[in-house]
This record gives structure tokens, C-alpha cells and sequence, in this order.
């Protein structure tokens, strides 16, 4: 079968775009869809290890509770929760 953004329901070839899996629940997406930046895609794509929005969690402590406390790298968009940062965040920054 060839596998579809769960997005917008098209396939790689039809956006001629690479699709995003999910490591956790497999779904896929087009970086375009996500609105993902180019840097975002390319660090993506080296380290192979990314979660949609529904399979994110905290890199440190691994919890997914606490969403309003999650911050998303800029770069790989991977989160890590305000409080587990070294030294700990007491607000999310503003901007990037």
C-alpha cells in the first residue's frame, strides 16, 4: 500500500514531499502539513526518532502529562518539559 498523509490524505508522490512517520504510532505526515521549517525537517531526517503531536512527550523525564509545560526545540521539535530544563524554566520563553 502507499501510505498517505494523515492530514491531508495524500501520498508522497503526490506532493512530490518525503513523509514524516511518527516513531511511536507510525502515522505519517508531510513536513508541509505540520508547518515544520527546513532546519526542523533536515534534523529530523538525521535522527530519525520524532513524535507526532499525540505521541510527544518530555526527552528527560519521558512523562506526556503537563502539555501546558512542554516546549518543542526549534530545530529537532522535540519537548522537554519548563521544569525538567537544567537550571528549570518557571515560564516558557517568548519567541523561539
Amino acid at each position: 500500500p502507499n501510505p498517505v498523509c494523515e492530514l491531508c490524505d495524500k501520498s508522497a508522490k503526490q506532493l512530490a514531499e518525503e513523509l514524516l512517520h511518527c516513531r511511536q504510532c507510525w502515522n505519517r505526515f508531510h513536513p508541509s502539513c505540520l508547518e515544520l521549517p527546513a532546519e526542523s525537517i533536515q534534523k529530523i531526517a538525521e535522527i530519525n526518532d520524532w513524535r507526532c503531536s499525540d505521541c510527544k512527550v518530555c526527552e528527560v523525564c519521558r512523562g506526556p502529562g503537563n502539555e501546558d509545560k512542554l516546549l518543542f526545540c526549534d530545530s529537532c521539535d522535540r519537548g522537554t518539559h519548563t521544569f525538567c530544563l537544567t537550571p528549570p524554566l518557571s515560564r516558557p520563553p517568548q519567541g523561539g
